[in-house]
């Protein structure tokens, strides 16, 4: 729920108007859908529940069912969180110079990741500068058995959802390195949480490799990563991996000071 405070009670009647928009739509995520319902759980009139509901279902925010006059989310909402670029793009702006530090101190391709669902979405990719270059070839990624980078998200996932996701894996042996039961997999996957950060190579495209650590008490399994060739990174793994854990500890604090309005 959208905290209101003393302050913003005494902004302009729009400034108030949005605090509520978005608490309704904190109502409807919840299963509370009916005017009476959220002016009771808002302490506000009806009558102004009822305005802005109908003004939300103008601008296709929320739906109205006519049978049980109950209100839902509606297709805006749908739209904009079926893009992770844009839903995410907070994250990306509180870690793009993180991701251009990293980028002149390698060279090699940097990515930032996030897990939605049994999928990884690449959020924003610096492209190496290398003669020859290892990039992210697709946006969406499927095989979470394979690559450090999908290793890492897992790890963020509380045992209940890890368990679903990994019954949807499909260990498909893309490479000779690359892992095929699930065993090898959760044996992985403490030694990541251990160490805090996963290291790769040969899993997905022989002579790749990659290097990622978590982005944490971000609201989806978040990542960030190094990619390039195998024969660059290797003798660089220690001071990579140091790199990579600053860049995200920075990130982490630059999401909580936003979290709570701090400079």
């Amino acid at each position: 729920m959208p905290k209101v405070t003393e302050k913003t009670k005494t902004k302009a009647p729009a400034f108030k108007s949005v605090f509520r928009v978005a608490a309704i739509l904190n109502c409807l995520d919840k299963g509370i859908g009916t005017v009476s319902e959220i002016a009771n759980v808002l302490k506000v009139n009806k009558s102004t529940v009822y305005r802005l509901l109908q003004a939300m279902v103008a601008a296709e925010i929320t739906l109205r069912n006519p049978i049980n006059r109950r209100y839902y989310i509606g297709p805006l909402i749908a739209q904009i969180a079926t893009n992770p670029s844009v839903t995410h793009n907070t994250l990306v702006l509180n870690a793009i110079n993180e991701m251009e530090r990293l980028s002149e101190l390698t060279g090699e391709s940097i990515a930032m990741n996030v897990l939605v669902g049994v999928n990884t979405y690449v959020l924003h990719e610096i492209p190496s500068t290398q003669d020859i270059q290892i990039v992210a070839k697709k946006s969406v990624g499927y095989n979470l058995h394979a690559g450090p980078n999908s290793r890492v998200l897992l790890t963020q996932l509380n045992n209940k959802d890890l368990k679903k996701v990994i019954g949807n894996i499909k260990f498909v042996k893309l490479t000779e390195r690359t892992i095929t039961s699930k065993e090898a997999l959760m044996e992985e996957l403490k030694k990541i949480k251990k160490q805090g950060y996963a290291a790769g190579w040969g899993e997905r495209v022989p002579g790749a490799m990659s290097i990622s650590v978590p982005i944490k008490n971000y609201v989806l399994p978040a990542s960030i990563g190094i990619l390039g060739l195998e024969s660059r990174m290797k003798p660089k793994l220690e001071e990579y991996v140091t790199a990579l854990k600053k860049a995200a500890a920075n990130i982490e604090n630059s999401l909580t000071k936003q979290d709570t309005g701090n400079d």
